[in-house]
């Protein structure tokens, strides 16, 4: 069964976060227990706390940045009252089914990829929020959790990326395969590619027709450096796939291969950039 999910943009103003960075805590919701980690380390939680805050205020949703799914860190003071929400919130046997199908020493002891905010409203209506800013983006772990919670607590879970008001951002589309406990980015942010491949390829391009005057006014016509140089430069033919994406060795390898000598940077480069305008990995 496959479950899409796109993301929920949030907009914050830049003061908002320089107060925060700055000591004032005001943006925590009233009903949050604020532990010392959050006057110790002043930069952080920012995003979970603006997220918690626009649910509560939005649509009434109250519930805890610390909290546990399943028997990590039994003696954690701060994970103490959002463990026992869990338990009386959601229904034991799906809690069963969720550490069973988590069930690898690594989840069993620290946890792994659980979302960022556990929310509530009454007995039986929750969800989990998961919350990026800036270059933050969802790793493996995550996606498998959120897959995995999806297909054994059947709840929603939200994606949120915080956005600074000046700036654009065009939300992502994911999916998830909750038979395989999987999930991919469906539709790509492009906006943010598309400036970064072209001027990839305006780079590139003036630098090999700059390198190739350069080659002719330095060596003799007919000499052998002279064709060495040239053919250098010259893209040679075009793999089905490449590494910048898919991120595999044996391209790789491949790919470094079939690029000899100074040509070598100049074709990944090109092909990184085709790559990123594509996203089809079938080349040309």
């Amino acid at each position: 069964m496959l479950v899409e999910v796109r993301e929920t943009v949030l907009v914050y103003q830049q003061a908002q976060l320089d107060a925060w960075k700055r000591g004032d805590k005001s943006l925590i919701p009233a009903f949050v227990d604020v532990p010392p980690i959050v006057t110790n380390q002043p930069r952080y939680l920012f995003g979970e706390m603006f997220a918690l805050r626009h649910y509560y205020e939005s649509g009434a949703w109250t519930g805890f940045k610390w909290y546990a799914l399943g028997p990590q860190y039994p003696g954690s003071d701060r994970l103490k009252a959002g463990r026992a929400k869990v338990a009386e919130i959601i229904p034991a046997n799906r809690l069963k089914r969720l550490g069973e199908l988590r069930a690898t020493s690594a989840a069993r002891r620290f946890g792994g990829g659980e979302p960022d905010l556990f929310l509530y409203k009454d007995v039986g209506r929750y969800k989990f929020v998961e919350v990026k800013k800036s270059t933050d983006r969802l790793r493996t772990p995550q996606l498998r959790c959120i897959a995995q919670i999806m297909r054994t607590l059947e709840c929603d879970v939200d994606v949120v990326y915080l956005r600074e008001a000046k700036h654009r951002y065009t939300p992502k589309l994911y999916e998830f395969d909750l038979q395989r406990c999987e999930g991919w980015v469906k539709s790509p942010n492009n906006a943010l590619n598309r400036p970064t491949v072209e001027a990839t390829r305006l780079f590139w391009r003036g630098f090999i027709k700059a390198s190739v005057v350069m080659a002719n006014e330095t060596f003799p016509s007919g000499s052998q450096q002279r064709e060495d140089s040239l053919g250098a430069l010259k893209e040679p033919p075009r793999l089905r796939k490449c590494v910048c994406w898919r991120g595999s060795g044996e391209w790789r390898a491949r790919h470094l291969r079939r690029s000899p000598g100074a040509g070598r940077r100049q074709t990944n480069r090109a092909c990184h950039a085709e790559c990123l305008s594509t996203r089809d990995g079938s080349g040309v």
